[in-house]
């Protein structure tokens, strides 16, 4: 399993995102370490998440999508994908930050 390479300053924001203090944008760059490491560890030890949810991911954070095409692109209700997004970013920090 590959752990994300982050700054201390990146792991607080990355924190303060999950407890909803942060916007995604003020926490973007910390978002993409992480998932570079999601997406480089090897399907074994890899975070497992939804199929729509990795594509939101892949869309927002590594394409730049807007949330409006994320939604879209993913089939994940534009109501309510900011928070499946926030939830599923904080599993992840569980399993491979504070692991």
């Amino acid at each position: 399993m590959f752990k994300p390479k982050l700054t201390k300053v990146q792991e607080r924001r990355l924190l303060m995102y999950t407890k909803g203090i942060l916007t995604f944008e003020s926490a973007a760059d910390a978002i993409k370490a992480l998932l570079d490491a999601h997406f480089m560890s090897s399907d074994s030890s890899r975070f497992e998440v939804k199929p729509e949810v990795e594509a939101a991911l892949i869309a927002k954070c590594l394409q730049g999508k807007s949330w409006a095409l994320t939604s879209k692109l993913s089939l994940i209700n534009y109501e309510e994908i900011k928070n499946i997004f926030r939830e599923n970013i904080k599993e992840m920090v569980s399993y491979y930050v504070k692991n």
